[in-house]
């Protein structure tokens, strides 16, 4: 997996400049984003959208069932749905029990999607399956 790295303040400004149709997820990125030193750096990851789509489409079909609370995932399935790209970088951080991944374009200029959920492993609960 190709990686690279990106500072917190140009992921903060680009999720600042998004407008999701649940506001909610950005404020809460934004808010996770805050809360790290602003001089820091993030890894980014370089993801297939194909290999995505088929991931997601089972997470919403199966939280569905379950009822877990996970924000911006029905959003993040159906952007990539659309998505002209065959690739989209990503980033995760967690925060204060929280996890954020956060997709973007291959040129890192624009939000693509974000998740948000429960971070399992601080409970010695490793499962990203719900995110």
């Amino acid at each position: 997996m190709t990686t690279r790295q990106v500072s917190v303040t140009t992921v903060l400004t680009l999720i600042d400049k998004w407008k999701p149709e649940n506001i909610t997820v950005a404020d809460t990125a934004a808010l996770a984003l805050r809360s790290i030193d602003p001089s820091g750096m993030l890894e980014l990851g370089l993801t297939d959208v194909p290999d995505l789509i088929r991931i997601y489409r089972r997470r919403v079909k199966s939280r569905a069932k379950t009822g877990a609370n996970v924000l911006g995932d029905h959003e993040f399935l159906s952007r990539l749905e659309e998505y002209p790209s065959q690739q989209v970088l990503n980033t995760a951080i967690s925060v204060g029990g929280t996890m954020v991944f956060i997709w973007f374009d291959e040129e890192m200029t624009t939000v693509v999607g974000c998740v948000i959920g429960k971070d399992h492993r601080s409970q010695g609960e490793a499962r990203t399956s719900d995110l």
